[in-house]
């Protein structure tokens, strides 16, 4: 996909993030096939499909006012934007696999799961500051994964290196640390930077 449609295409899921009724936070996910570029599925964070009444918590987020972390306890607050795009493309017979993921905060661990599950190949993140482990688990599992930051898209890519003692993402230098797998068996993140 050429540097014009990606950012494109991140527009279009930071405007479908807008729709969100969230009080919290507000996410939006495009499915795009990347061989016709052509949108598969799209969803953002909300209630039930349906509802008619308030969110999870009225006017004020449930996951804040039981003071619960970005990244855990997934069954609590809104349906994940990731999640809603992907169930969206099922339920209307739409294939998922070999397309590209744009979501404008990193997925949870359960919508990682799903993206892998659903057979997506690429997800690019432009706002990365939630959910590590979910990041984890897809590089983990083959999802290549995208992170843009100031203009720029960092490709990453598992390293195995039981000498480093640590996981991490490299960008310029190490500006993130995942807990380690195992006292045995560590991973290394490292990135290749482009200009969009």
């Amino acid at each position: 996909m050429k540097p014009k449609h990606i950012k494109a295409r991140i527009k279009q899921c930071e405007a479908i993030a807008e729709c969100s009724d969230c009080p919290r936070a507000k996410f939006g996910c495009i499915i795009v096939d990347p061989i016709s570029n052509t949108v598969r599925g799209e969803g953002y964070n909300n209630g039930s499909a349906g509802s008619e009444g308030p969110l999870c918590g009225g006017s004020q987020c449930i996951r804040e006012i039981l003071n619960i972390k970005s990244g855990t306890q997934c069954e609590q607050g809104c349906i994940h934007a990731e999640f809603n795009a992907i169930v969206l493309a099922a339920r209307n017979g739409i294939k998922t696999d070999g397309c590209w993921v744009f979501v404008n905060g990193e997925p949870c661990l359960m919508c990682s799961k799903a993206i892998h599950h659903a057979g997506i190949k690429r997800i690019i993140v432009t706002n990365g500051k939630y959910s590590h482990s979910g990041i984890m688990y897809l590089v983990e599992n083959g999802v290549q994964v995208s992170l843009i930051e100031d203009n720029k898209l960092y490709n990453t890519y598992l390293i195995d290196d039981a000498k480093a003692g640590y996981v991490g993402i490299y960008e310029r230098e190490v500006t993130r640390k995942f807990v380690q797998k195992s006292d045995k068996h560590v991973l290394d993140l490292l990135t290749e930077t482009y200009s969009l």
